[in-house]
């Protein structure tokens, strides 16, 4: 059995308002805790370095590097990412504080 990876800091964007989105690869390159297994094509945007964009139902997708709206917009929360897209809902993926 492998450990899960979090998300860490360097691959965290800060947008500006203590909000920050977060940069990964489509497909998903490692296995990261919240996340769907290493190999798996988020719909969206494809590339290494992509945003993660969390739906009101709670779904995961990508977008090109650079966009930053309320789907792929997240603050920080006790070692967790808050999602709340335009507070429909509010999803969390685990992330390393100060990594």
């Amino acid at each position: 059995m492998k450990m899960l990876q979090v998300i860490s800091a360097k691959q965290l964007n800060d947008v500006g308002g203590g909000k920050f989105t977060v940069t990964i690869a489509n497909p998903i390159a490692v296995q990261y805790a919240g996340l769907p297994a290493p190999g798996t094509v988020l719909p969206g945007a494809q590339g290494s370095e992509v945003v993660l964009c969390v739906t009101t139902t709670g779904g995961i997708e990508a977008r090109p590097k650079g966009t930053a709206g309320s789907w792929e917009s997240c603050t920080k929360s006790n070692g967790l990412l808050v999602f709340s897209p335009f507070s429909e809902g509010t999803f969390v993926i685990p992330f390393a504080v100060g990594a």
